[in-house]
């Protein structure tokens, strides 16, 4: 007989008048577990002689976590044919009916990992152990044109590299000028400024990125004595 297992209900799935062989010998299972209530009629939609329980029959194998019952013993009626209508929490799945209903990947190729496509089913990733590398594998140290490791000596260099380093600029820091204090710069982009001083023109041309400086005004005077 094929069973279609029913989910898990806490209030209970109806079973409405499950035929059944009384067999007085021993145990009887239902066709669902779980088994909140049952009565048991000798007609179909409780007609006849109702059985009673504890006279004609004992339901077992009491489950105390659900509070259910998973079989029924008789104890009258031999060989009779009765109806059981009862209410169940559902079924204890077996092995093979998970398995049955497991989702498969259909087609698959032996030794291929499962994958999910974008639904959640299960696919066939065509990705296989062989395509990825071992924990022990190893690469040549990195070049400027092929990549790889890094090198112990690569690593030693860059660990030299300073916090907030940049390339060269090739820029001067301080202004020097003998028998005067240094200028220094105050930050990566300060400025300098030229002051012109007495008779001093200063001109900037920012197209030829030239200063010019020129001496204007005042009159010449000889600083040489007669020869």
């Amino acid at each position: 007989m094929s069973v279609t297992y029913l989910n898990y209900n806490a209030s209970g799935t109806e079973i409405i008048d499950e035929a059944l062989v009384i067999n007085t010998a021993g145990s009887q299972q239902l066709v669902h577990d779980h088994v909140i209530s049952i009565e048991v009629w000798t007609g179909e939609g409780k007609t006849g002689s109702q059985l009673i329980a504890s006279t004609d029959y004992v339901l077992g194998d009491y489950d105390s976590f659900y509070k259910t019952y998973n079989s029924i013993t008789f104890l009258t009626h031999n060989g009779d044919t009765v109806y059981c209508t009862y209410l169940t929490k559902g079924d204890k799945n077996s092995a093979d009916d998970v398995n049955s209903k497991a989702d498969k990947v259909a087609s698959p190729t032996a030794g291929n990992f499962a994958g999910l496509d974008a639904n959640g089913n299960l696919t066939d990733s065509t990705s296989k152990a062989a395509d990825f590398a071992t924990s022990g594998h190893v690469h040549s140290a990195a070049t400027t044109a092929v990549a790889g490791f890094m090198s112990a000596a690569d690593k030693t260099k860059l660990d030299g590299v300073a916090d907030g380093a940049e390339v060269n600029q090739n820029a001067f820091s301080t202004i020097a000028v003998s028998g005067q204090s240094n200028v220094a710069a105050d930050s990566k982009t300060d400025t300098l400024t030229f002051v012109a001083g007495t008779n001093i023109t200063i001109t900037t041309d920012a197209g030829a990125g030239s200063i010019t400086i020129n001496a204007s005004g005042g009159t010449a005077s000889s600083d040489f004595g007669a020869l």
